[in-house]
C-alpha cells in the first residue's frame, strides 16, 4: 500500500470498492472525470497561491501572504 495521501475522489472510489459497491461503465467514466477535475483544481490552486506568494514582496519589503486556508476560503468559500 502506498504512503502517498489520497485525494477525496480517490478515497471515495477506493471505499466504494471496499464496500463492494460495483461501479458501472457510466459511473466509472464519471469517476474518471471527477479525478481529472480534482487534479486540475489542485494544480490551479497551487499555481495561483504560488503567484500570490511571489507578490508578497512589495517595495522590496516582505508582506506575509495569507495562509493557504485563507486563500482556499476566499477562492472556493467555506
Amino acid at each position: 500500500m502506498s504512503d502517498k495521501p489520497k485525494t477525496a475522489v480517490q478515497w471515495l472510489i477506493e471505499n466504494l470498492d471496499i464496500m463492494g459497491i460495483p461501479l458501472l461503465s457510466d459511473e466509472k467514466e464519471l469517476c474518471k472525470q471527477a479525478l481529472a477535475m480534482e487534479r486540475e483544481s489542485m494544480i490551479e490552486f497551487a499555481k495561483k497561491y504560488e503567484d500570490y506568494s511571489w507578490k508578497a514582496y512589495q517595495n522590496n519589503r516582505y508582506v506575509p501572504p495569507m495562509t493557504t486556508e485563507q486563500y482556499y476560503t476566499e477562492t472556493y468559500g467555506e
